[in-house]
């Protein structure tokens, strides 16, 4: 029973503090290991529960301000969330270590892809890019099949494991953004769905931000702009005319709603060609964006179309707001051949939170998984 409190309390300090940053994300491919030494089913979900349960916490403050729902109905959002991101990994144990050696793998996978990957924030498969960075693909099967070869017990995987490892690390390095390239981190209140004059306060303000910058490319936050609709677009013609005249681009996160709908689609509007590109979001806050059911605004999921878009010469992986946290939308982006990851997200109502952290790190992740440039632009 020690091993088995000590192992809980583990897993618990992981989920807690190593989403801060970008390297601390390495110690959570442990948690599928520490899920499989357990003596009994009830521990590996003590286990599993304890780090889902720590990771996740700071969403139920999320859930109630963004949702505007009580903190009542945001623990219980959370309690939910927490069985089933435990779930994979307690189904899957198995005394049988060797049973374990697929099982857990497969527990892995479920995580992250539908239904379950809607909801499958802080995966331990994140750690790929922690460990075996610049590898891609090779990467990421690595980190779902390692775990279950580390439960056989046999040293010789383990120092193949450790070895690949080290000599990935050695022989990759960050690339930086492309230097025409620029994001910017705004602090635009109440940094949520503008109305009235606080519409046209925020509006202005972006526009006076492309027009200062000199960048070829402006990149700035999810959603600075609460709704793109035709009269959006005609108070920025001066703006448009601006930038097509540079030859400059400007991205910028914008809700553009759906016909004949209360519904929106949550955005990044390439501005200063001929007309506005749109790149939309493909996964959504499920229950405060994304509502299946229900009459009121609400952003669809969308896991079909492309991954990527292109922008000035470069094939452009969105990844916005609650998709940082996730792993399926940055494979749906990965088959798709980017050249530039850029993530764009408002923080307004996690700012007091380590949720930001958590999203930087997760970016960061991935672009040194996938040998990937990052930008990021927030609004806080």
């Amino acid at each position: 029973m020690a091993t088995a409190l000590i192992s809980t309390l583990a897993s618990g300090l992981v989920g807690a503090f190593c989403w801060r940053t970008w390297w601390s994300i390495g110690f959570v491919f442990a948690i599928p290991i520490i899920v499989g030494i357990q003596s009994r089913r009830a521990w590996a979900l003590a286990v599993a529960m304890a780090y889902f349960g720590a990771v996740s916490w700071p969403l139920a403050h999320a859930y109630a301000a963004f949702a505007e729902a009580s903190i009542t109905s945001g623990g219980l959002a959370w309690m939910i969330a927490v069985v089933l991101l435990s779930l994979p990994l307690t189904v899957a144990w198995s005394q049988n270590r060797t049973a374990a050696a697929w099982r857990i793998p497969t527990a892995l996978a479920a995580g992250v892809l539908p239904p379950l990957g809607l909801v499958g924030w802080a995966s331990p498969v994140t750690s790929a890019g922690v460990l075996f960075p610049g590898t891609a693909w090779l990467g990421f099967a690595a980190v779902i099949i390692a775990p279950g070869l580390i439960l056989l017990g046999r040293p010789r995987i383990w120092i193949a494991i450790v070895a690949t490892s080290v000599v990935s690390f050695w022989f990759s390095k960050p690339v930086p953004p492309p230097s025409p390239w620029a994001a910017v981190k705004t602090n635009l209140a109440p940094g949520r769905r503008f109305e009235g004059t606080d519409e046209l306060i925020a509006s202005d303000t972006v526009q006076r931000i492309v027009s200062d910058s000199r960048a070829a490319v402006t990149v700035l936050p999810e959603t600075v702009i609460s709704r793109w609709t035709e009269a959006t677009e005609a108070f920025w013609e001066p703006t448009l005319e601006e930038l097509h005249r540079q030859h400059r681009l400007a991205v910028v996160g914008a809700g553009v709603p759906i016909p004949n709908s209360p519904a929106y689609r949550n955005a990044a509007l390439i501005l200063g060609g001929d007309k506005p590109q749109m790149f939309f979001q493909r996964v959504p806050v499920p229950a405060g964006m994304w509502r299946p059911i229900g009459n009121g605004p609400s952003v669809p999921l969308r896991l079909q179309g492309p991954g990527t878009v292109e922008v000035a010469g470069q094939r452009v992986a969105f990844l916005i707001c609650y998709e940082q946290l996730l792993v399926l939308p940055v494979l749906l982006s990965a088959i798709d051949h980017p050249t530039l990851i850029v993530g764009m997200a408002n923080q307004y109502w996690v700012r007091e939170t380590s949720i930001p952290a958590a999203q930087r790190a997760s970016l960061m992740a991935w672009s040194r998984l996938f040998a990937l440039p990052l930008l990021i632009a927030e609004n806080k």
